[in-house]
Order: structure tokens, then C-alpha cells, then sequence
């Protein structure tokens, strides 16, 4: 069953499957988590980069998917950025043993980035106002997060009251 949308009064309403919803709110999930676990095990800059790989699973699922053949440019830059890539992965793993998880794990960020990224161009082909796609996705997020903060063992909330500033500064920069 969908859920049917309305962007405005003028506009008829959309039937927008709930599983469409769902899948970008696990993706978004999957791509905060493996980004968070990432970090753990190698540097804030590889995690980083790599998570920015999902150009590459995008252009690789439009391709399959759709039949839309990146261009020739895009083919020979992905590729000179690819081989930056696998010399950067290459000198950490020598600096860390952790380091090669770390990467694989950012890797893995990009994979669950693609799918949201894909999933939400879906949503929004399809007709979904974006303040409700992104009140469902995130809401979808943080529940499925939830059990993953609770078993990380780290501190979720701020000591002092500069901490919670800090917290709330971001919260309200990041999703204003």
C-alpha cells in the first residue's frame, strides 16, 4: 500500500510506496553508521573521501539500471581520482593495521550513500514534497540508529553547558 502525497492544492495527489520511504531511511542509516564506525579504525580523511566514492556506485547503478553510459571525461577523471584513491588507501595501511577495515568501511559508506542518494531522486521524480521526505527518512534514521548509539558505549551527551551548545549549534546549522 502508498502513502498519497499532495505538494499543493493544485497538485494531485502522488501514491508514493512506504517501502520507497523506508528504503532511504536505511540507507541514510546504513551511511551514518558505517561512516561512524569507519573513523574508529582509520583517519577522519580517508573515511571522508572514500564516503564521497558513491559518484562512482551512482554512475555504476544509472549505468546498469538505466543505460545511461558515463562519458568519456567522467570515465578518465573517476579513474585518475580512483588511482589517487588507491595510493592514499595504500600509504595509510602502512602508518595503521586498523586502517585497511577503516577504508573498507568507507567504502561501505559510500554504497549506503548511493542507494539514499538514488532512493531519494526516486521520491522526488515521483512527487514527494521535501520537507516530508526528509521528516520520514530522518525519522526512520534516528530509530534505526538508536540501538546502534546505545551499544556503541560511547558518551551521548554533553557535560557542560558549552557541550550542549556546541550540540545544538550543529544540530540547528546542519538541519536548518
Amino acid at each position: 500500500r502508498g502513502l498519497v502525497l499532495r505538494q499543493s492544492a493544485d497538485v494531485t495527489p502522488v501514491p508514493i510506496p512506504a517501502y520507497a520511504l523506508l528504503a532511504a531511511g536505511v540507507a541514510f542509516a546504513g551511511d551514518l553508521a558505517f561512516w561512524h564506525i569507519s573513523i574508529k579504525f582509520t583517519s577522519v580523511a580517508n573515511s571522508t573521501l572514500l564516503a564521497n566514492l558513491a559518484v562512482l556506485f551512482v554512475t555504476l547503478a544509472v549505468w546498469v539500471l538505466h543505460g545511461q553510459k558515463p562519458t568519456r571525461g567522467f570515465t578518465l577523471g573517476l579513474t585518475a581520482a580512483l588511482i589517487g584513491i588507491a595510493m592514499l588507501v595504500a600509504s595509510s595501511v602502512q602508518f595503521s593495521s586498523t586502517a585497511l577495515l577503516g577504508d573498507l568501511l568507507g567504502v561501505m559508506t559510500a554504497m549506503f550513500y548511493a542507494w539514499y542518494i538514488l532512493s531519494v531522486k526516486r521520491l522526488r521524480d515521483a512527487g514527494v514534497h521535501t520537507l516530508h521526505l526528509m521528516a520520514v527518512t530522518t525519522t526512520i534514521t534516528a530509530v534505526l540508529l538508536l540501538p546502534v548509539a546505545l551499544l556503541s558505549g560511547e558518551t551521548r551527551w554533553p557535560h557542560s553547558l558549552h557541550g550542549w551548545g556546541v550540540l545544538l549549534g550543529i544540530a540547528w546549522i546542519s538541519h536548518t
